[in-house]
């Protein structure tokens, strides 16, 4: 009888075991699934960190040209408004 019953112990064991160990698997599924998604976010991210960085550096560019014009510009009109001057200074 007391061979039987741990048997039954034993028996009842494996069961309990087998059940744990479906949902061991099982969590380690969603855990891989759940790990695969974070490492394909965060490239996402950094792909979006590289993007933004360059868009930023593009406008710094455009907006450093758009100074340097507006600097040529002055001093292009400034030219103009003394040849205009020595023009009105040779005729007078």
């Amino acid at each position: 009888m007391k061979h039987e019953i741990n048997k039954l112990q034993r028996e009842k064991q494996s069961a309990m075991d087998l059940d744990e160990e479906k949902e061991l698997r099982k969590l380690m599924g969603e855990y891989d699934e759940l790990q695969k998604s974070k490492e394909e976010q965060d490239e996402r991210l950094e792909n979006l960190k590289f993007k933004n960085k360059d868009l930023e550096d593009t406008r710094t560019q455009y907006e450093e040209e758009i100074f340097k014009m507006a600097d040529d510009i002055g001093k292009v009109n400034l030219m103009i408004k003394e040849t205009e001057q020595k023009t009105k200074d040779k005729e007078a």
